[in-house]
């Protein structure tokens, strides 16, 4: 059974879309010098992403992440325990969870019991992202900027690290 949330937001990253959210990770690794690879379903259109959204390379590192864009319910242990198993399926080094929420309290001991996967809760999120934009409404989608996909305004925040 899953969990409310303790804290529920109202802000520009609870109302951008589950796609955007996977964007502006991938803009975020990025600008921290990692490959980025955005497998995920908001970037190919597919009906499944198999549990992974980014893959991440830097060096001999192979990280894969998954976003939860989950505002009003916790983020469960199934969800590390399936990110390991994929981690290892994969050969990856290691697995970053991340949502715009909260997560479990099984979830929190499941990742720091197993290791290897890092959870990113929404208030962490919300500090490596930094202020974002509101999401343009539906019909004004012209002004996304950057050839991938990444919003106008992220791009020039990113570029202004």
């Amino acid at each position: 059974m899953l969990k409310p949330v303790r804290n529920r937001r109202s802000d520009a990253l609870s109302r951008v879309g589950w796609d955007q959210l996977e964007t502006l990770l991938a803009a975020y690794f990025r600008s921290e010098g990692y490959d980025v690879e955005h497998v995920g379903t908001g970037a190919t259109g597919a009906k499944s992403d198999g549990g992974i959204d980014l893959k991440l390379r830097r060096g001999e590192q192979f990280v894969i992440v998954q976003c939860k864009h989950w505002n009003a319910m916790k983020v469960p242990h199934n969800a590390v325990h399936e990110l390991l198993g994929l981690m290892v399926n994969h050969g990856a080094t290691g697995a970053i969870l991340a949502t715009s929420g909260e997560f479990t309290k099984a979830a929190i001991e499941a990742a720091q019991k197993l290791g290897h996967v890092q959870l990113i809760d929404g208030d962490e999120l919300r500090m490596m992202l930094g202020p974002i934009r509101e999401p343009a409404p539906a019909f004004d989608s012209v002004r996304m900027g950057a050839a991938d996909g990444v919003p106008a305004g992220v791009a020039r925040r990113i570029g202004e690290r």
